[in-house]
């Protein structure tokens, strides 16, 4: 089923996140990824000018706080102890708003409305209606293993409207 916004691309994902977190960040697509809707995660939505839902995001609690991570500056061990903690703080949760903040470009094209980044939600939680529904049937589906250097490797999935 065609979507109606891009799909981001691996390279694209890798060279946006790497100027971002000032490191070389690794994007590799996964296939079959195993998804665990229980543990913590953030779930950013991405909207068009009426507001309409456009695409998600969704970043597992390993991705999130390896990418955090790297835009403070926060030194591997400490990380990797917050990862083990299997939990997403405050300073993370915000870390990351700032990142689906700026992948909000990988869903514009000259070809479709123009999508911004709305909210970020912590999960498991609740979700509005439109993002709940967007989340059980996408019309598209990419997820990648994103690794940045000396961090844990996490896992950021889109799913486009």
């Amino acid at each position: 089923m065609p979507t109606r916004y891009p799909v981001p691309k691996a390279e694209v994902l890798q060279d946006v996140l790497s100027a971002l977190v000032g490191a070389d960040v690794r994007i590799a697509l996964q296939k079959q990824p195993n998804l665990d809707e229980d543990a913590p995660s953030v779930l950013a939505e991405f909207v068009d000018e009426f507001d309409a839902l456009g695409a998600l995001c969704r970043v597992d609690h390993t991705g999130a706080i390896s990418l955090a991570g790297a835009l403070n500056g926060t030194p591997p061990d400490t990380i990797e102890q917050a990862i083990e903690g299997y939990r997403l703080d405050d300073q993370a949760v915000e870390n990351t708003r700032e990142i689906v903040n700026v992948l909000a470009q990988l869903f514009n094209s000259e070809h479709t409305p123009h999508v911004r980044f709305l909210e970020i939600h912590r999960q498991p939680g609740k979700l509005p209606d439109a993002a709940q529904q967007l989340r059980r049937a996408p019309a598209g589906v990419r997820h990648f293993t994103v690794t940045v250097p000396g961090f844990s490797a996490g896992l950021m999935s889109f799913l486009i409207a």
